[in-house]
């Protein structure tokens, strides 16, 4: 009996794991564009105001709507990177989705949520 819950819990998650890459693969195919509320110069602007202060964050790339980070490891030793992405089906809404090398890291969510701010704020 615990087995067929288990095995239900886990055939529930795999759904719920494929319907979301495949909404994720279907909002990326969508061009993104800027609009009059945020324009591509404001955005860029943004991300690199609330870059600024996040000792560890080594560097930024922007495109479009993509932020590519590279963070220096606690230690020192090594660097890993995390990618922003603001395309929220075809528009930088505030909206964004992180994809990053150390889960267990908090910098990529901190510099998505200022940067979700100054979107905001605007």
């Amino acid at each position: 009996m615990l087995e067929k819950i288990l095995f239900g819990l886990l055939g529930i998650g795999l759904a719920y794991k494929f319907k979301e890459n495949r909404d994720d693969k279907a909002r990326m195919r969508i061009p993104c564009s800027f609009t009059k509320d945020i324009t591509k110069l404001e955005f860029e602007d943004a991300v690199r105001k609330s870059a600024i202060g996040i000792k560890r964050l080594k560097n930024i790339e922007i495109d479009g709507p993509l932020v590519y980070g590279t963070v220096k490891s606690q230690s020192g030793l090594h660097l890993w990177n995390f990618k922003l992405d603001f395309n929220d089906y075809g528009i930088v809404s505030g909206n964004y989705w992180i994809y990053s090398e150390n889960s267990d890291s908090e910098i990529p969510q901190i510099l998505a949520k200022r940067i979700q701010d100054e979107i905001y704020s605007r």
